[in-house]
C-alpha cells in the first residue's frame, strides 16, 4: 500500500474541507459520539510554506521559531507579530524530506546553541544529519544570524520518507531523537527490529558535555553494554515517529504513523521495543497472526482509519489559558484535519476516549508549546499558526 503521508506532504496538494470562515471546526458523525471540548484557533502568523515545526527561543517567550519544509527558519515576534527571516538550510525536499526539527541547549542563554535536524544529500545519496548551530545569544536574536557549528550525526536514509524528525532535551539533560524505519510500506529490510541500525528507533545521546567528540553515550542507556545493539539506542521497533514530547512527570509520549489500519501513543520507556513491524499497533502484522508479543510495548491508545490515516503527535497542555483542556495531551491527525485531547493513563493502561476537539479545514502537520504552556498548531498548506483559546 502507498504511504499516504507522502501524497500529503507534496506541494500540490488542496485542501478538501471547506468552512465559511476558513477555521470553523465540524463535528461530524464519528465526533458527535465522543464528549466535545470547544475550542477556538486564534491566528498568530501567517505567510509560512509548508509548515514542519514550532518552537521557542528560551527565556525569550515573545519569540516563535517557525521552520518550513525546504529551508527556511523564522522567527516571529509574538508582541508585534513581526516575522522575519532567522536562517536558511539547503535541504531536498523530496517526499518528507525537509528541515524537520529544531531543539535549544538547556544552556542556551548562555552558550547560545542549538540543533537542528534535516535531509540532506551528498553525492546522489540521502541522509539525515543533526546538526549544531550558534547564534549570539546575549545580543538582539531578532538582528542575529545563525551559524553552523557541527554534524553532530548523520543517518543513511535508503528512501525519502519516513525520515520522521523530532528532537527534544529530556530532564535529564540529553538529546532524543526520533527516527522512521527508513521509509516506502512495510519496513521491506526491517530496520525496525534491526538492532544494529539507527532506523526506527529513538536515540539518546549527550550533546551538551561532548568536547572533542560530536556526542558521548550516557552511561545508563539501555544497551551500552549489550554489543548486539548500538549504543544510541533507547528504544525501537518504529515505524515513523513524527512528533514525540515529554509529560510534565518527564514520561516520553511517541505518536507513530500507522501503515494499514492503526494509528498509535504510547509511553516509551528505556530498553522499549514499540513492536513494528512485528505488530502494528495491537495487532499482528507481519506475521498477519499468531505473532510474537511478549516483551513488546504496546500503545495506550490507537485509533483507525475510520478517524484518519497519518498521527501528529502533540504536547500536554499546562496552561490555564484552556481551562478544560489543562493536564490533557492534544494531538491530531494530519489526513482528516482532527485534533483531540486525551487524558493520560498510567503506565500498563490504556485509553479507549478521547475528547473532540473538531475537525479543522487545515492539516495539522506540527503543534508547539510555549513558557506558559499553551498550545500551538501549524497548518501545513495554509502556512499559519494558531492558538488553541477559549
Amino acid at each position: 500500500m502507498r504511504d499516504q503521508f507522502i501524497e500529503m506532504m507534496t506541494p500540490n496538494y488542496e485542501v478538501a474541507l471547506k468552512t465559511e470562515d476558513g477555521f470553523t471546526p465540524v463535528f461530524d458523525e464519528k465526533d458527535l459520539e465522543r464528549e466535545k471540548i470547544d475550542v477556538k484557533l486564534g491566528l498568530v502568523a501567517d505567510g509560512f510554506i509548508q509548515i514542519t515545526g514550532i518552537a521557542f527561543i528560551p527565556n525569550r517567550p515573545d519569540l516563535m521559531i517557525v521552520l518550513e519544509k525546504a529551508g527556511q527558519a523564522s522567527m516571529t515576534n509574538l508582541k508585534s507579530g513581526e516575522t522575519k527571516p532567522w536562517f536558511q538550510r539547503e535541504v531536498p525536499v523530496n517526499s518528507e524530506q525537509g528541515l524537520l526539527a529544531i531543539a535549544f541547549d538547556p544552556n542556551f542563554n548562555k552558550n547560545g546553541r542549538f540543533f537542528v535536524y534535516e535531509s540532506v544529500q551528498e553525492n546522489g545519496e540521502d541522509y539525515t544529519q543533526l546538526i549544531s548551530m550558534t547564534v549570539n545569544a546575549t545580543t538582539a536574536l531578532e538582528l542575529s544570524r545563525p551559524k553552523q557549528t557541527k554534524t553532530i550525526l548523520r543517518i543513511a536514509q535508503p528512501y525519502p520518507n519516513h525520515n520522521a524528525g523530532q528532537i527534544h532535551f529530556g530532564r535529564d539533560g540529553f538529546l532524543y531523537l526520533a527516527s522512521g524505519d527508513g521509509g516506502w510500506a512495510n519496513d521491506p529490510e526491517n530496520y525496525g527490529q534491526n538492532k544494529k541500525s539507527l532506523l526506527g528507533k529513538i536515540l539518546r545521546i549527550d550533546v551538551t558535555t561532548a568536547t572533542e567528540k560530536a556526542y558521548l553515550i550516557p552511561s545508563d542507556n539501555p544497551f551500552i553494554n549489550d554489543e548486539t545493539f548500538l549504543p544510541e539506542i533507547y528504544a525501537w521497533g518504529f515505524r515513523n515517529p513524527w512528533r514525540f514530547s515529554f509529560d510534565p512527570e518527564g514520561r516520553l509520549i511517541v505518536a507513530d504513523l500507522g501503515q494499514d489500519r492503526f494509528e498509535e501513543i504510547s509511553f516509551v520507556e528505556s530498553g522499549d521495543n514499540a513492536g513494528w513491524k512485528t505488530m502494528e499497533g495491537s495487532r499482528c502484522f507481519e506475521p498477519e497472526e499468531a505473532c510474537i508479543q511478549k516483551g513488546l510495548r504496546l500503545p495506550f491508545y490507537q485509533y483507525g482509519r475510520e478517524d484518519g490515516g497519518a498521527i501528529i503527535g502533540g504536547y500536554i497542555h499546562t496552561s490555564d489559558h484552556v481551562s478544560k483542556l489543562k493536564g490533557l495531551y492534544i494531538f491530531g491527525d494530519f489526513l482528516s484535519g482532527r485534533i483531540w485531547a486525551l487524558k493520560l493513563p498510567k503506565i500498563g493502561e490504556q485509553r479507549k476516549e478521547v475528547f473532540a476537539l473538531g475537525r479543522w479545514p487545515f492539516l495539522p502537520t506540527t503543534f508547539g508549546r510555549d513558557a506558559q504552556g499553551r498550545l500551538y498548531v501549524g497548518a501545513y498548506t495554509k502556512g499559519t499558526v494558531h492558538r488553541l483559546e477559549p
